[in-house]
């Protein structure tokens, strides 16, 4: 994707709109789409042509658009939704463009996987029902070409795992965590655009696993935080880890490789 292209970031929050202003950055012209009015500003002051608009779950009508790629960035809210509704969203979306199909790279989660003792690599079974599950399936049966990138626990910036557990009882403390750092989380998002990585599954995982008890233990030492208080489970937590082998073995490099260092 060394030429200029024209590329479509539907859902610009957290993770999305940083993407999209580094997609400006390298000289593409981007497209980002936020439902809230107030945030229209800040897509254009970074250099992202804004569009409102909410798939809620279905559009109103097709873009006049014919972007050369789509990322779909945005969260499954089923907990107010309802586990079906980002599935709606997924086809809903795919409807946005008449009879084009551009390239979908999609923001998948970790979270399909069961939360089970082992190791998890694109291959391994997905939690029945899962509602990202469920959207990935209607992505695939789309007909559009399509990457599914499984991101970890996203961190960085504003987030820090310690924060949301500080001074409180957690008896996870044993369990290794499966984080992601934002600026490695967009730079997979980069390299697939970039390589033209179609028609892939990636996990997107820090390779390495501290435990969620190491991990915060550090944080919490290094911003002066309250420790979380460490309780025992009535049962051993899942030593449940997501490989990230496939992605570093496609050529990219991890920018934080461990979470203590986030």
């Amino acid at each position: 994707m060394s030429e200029r292209r024209h590329i479509l970031v539907l859902g610009c929050g957290w993770l999305g709109l940083p993407l999209a202003a580094r997609l400006v950055q390298a000289g593409h012209r981007v497209t980002g789409t936020t439902t809230s009015p107030e945030k229209l500003s800040r897509l254009a002051d970074a250099g992202v042509e804004p569009l409102l608009l909410a798939l809620s779950p279905a559009p109103a009508a097709p873009l006049p658009l014919r972007p050369d790629a789509v990322v779909l960035a945005f969260p499954p809210q089923a907990r107010t939704q309802g586990d079906g509704f980002h599935a709606r969203q997924m086809a809903g979306a795919c409807s946005l463009f008449g009879e084009a199909r551009p390239p979908l790279l999609y923001v998948s989660s970790t979270g399909v996987y069961p939360e089970a003792d082992g190791l998890f690599d694109e291959h391994a079974p997905l939690q029945p029902g899962h509602p990202v599950a469920r959207a990935e399936a209607v992505l695939r049966a789309s007909g559009h070409p399509l990457t599914v990138v499984r991101m970890g626990g996203l961190m960085g910036d504003d987030r820090v795992g310690v924060r949301y557990f500080s001074g409180k009882a957690t008896d996870r403390g044993d369990a290794p965590v499966n984080f992601i750092h934002r600026d490695d989380a967009i730079g997979i998002l980069l390299f697939v655009l970039e390589k033209g990585c179609w028609g892939e599954t990636f996990n997107a995982v820090a390779p390495l696993h501290p435990t969620r008890r190491e991990l915060y233990t550090a944080q919490a030492r290094r911003l002066g935080l309250p420790m979380p208080q460490f309780i025992s489970p009535p049962q051993p937590p899942p030593q449940r880890v997501v490989a990230s082998g496939k992605i570093q073995a496609s050529g990219y490099r991890f920018r934080h490789p461990d979470p203590l260092l986030f």
